[in-house]
């Protein structure tokens, strides 16, 4: 269960490369890559899941879908920019960003 997933502190972050449809390995993961994202795969979440994502390089974040951005807009990323969303069910709310 990816959202289920608990690390210590013998263990790596997990890491995920961007994807047009990101489907998270854990529920903190580093994105690599530089495709944008504009869908996040819901697979293994649960309503009241907290997703952190922390980016390693540029690419665009798309409002839409089933993110939904504060402002409505798109998060243009950043090495070592992070995004973190709460998922309802259906779909995955900005709650902050480091950009």
């Amino acid at each position: 269960n990816a959202a289920a997933a608990l690390m210590d502190s013998d263990t790596a972050m997990p890491s995920t490369a961007s994807a047009a449809a990101l489907a998270p390995k854990a529920i903190t993961t580093h994105v690599t890559g530089t495709t944008n994202v504009t869908s996040i795969t819901a697979t293994n979440f649960k309503p009241g899941d907290v997703l952190t994502l922390i980016f390693d390089g540029v690419l665009t974040f798309t409002h839409g879908n089933n993110i939904k951005l504060a402002g409505a807009a798109n998060f243009t990323t950043a090495a070592d920019s992070m995004i973190v969303l709460k998922f309802d069910g259906t779909n995955f709310y900005e709650q902050s960003r480091k950009a």
